[in-house]
């Protein structure tokens, strides 16, 4: 059973991405792009985790209102907006974790489900 899901996990694409990926003959501009992607999506994350906290402290009555430096990131997260260029991104980054709870990109066998049954 195991070797199975080890066999599809080689044979999908997730795989064959990474594999591509990890070559050490990759252009200079290759990895500047995916290095730029990496780090756009990073910043992307930051913002949301960022906003979570002043939405928190309204809820709570412990803020408010949002700072002046943060209302224009603060409306764009109310809006959904934030999310959705933080999914764009993280698509063209190719490895992550969606806002749907979707995660794309090679995560390996022990997040396959199934891979491994329940009997095994």
């Amino acid at each position: 059973m195991c070797w199975k899901g080890l066999r599809e996990y080689v044979n999908s694409p997730e795989y064959q991405k990474e594999r591509d990926r990890s070559r050490k003959d990759r252009t200079e501009e290759d990895k500047k792009d995916e290095v730029s992607a990496k780090v756009k999506v990073y910043c992307l994350r930051h913002q949301c985790r960022r906003c979570k906290i002043p939405k928190r402290k309204l809820e709570e009555g412990l803020m408010e209102k949002v700072p002046w430096c943060d209302q224009n990131m603060y409306s764009r997260y109310l809006d959904g907006s934030l999310e959705k260029e933080l999914d764009e991104c993280t698509l063209i980054h190719g490895y992550g974790t969606l806002s749907t709870g979707h995660r794309i990109g090679a995560f390996g066998l022990k997040n396959n489900t199934n891979a491994f049954p329940d009997e095994y």
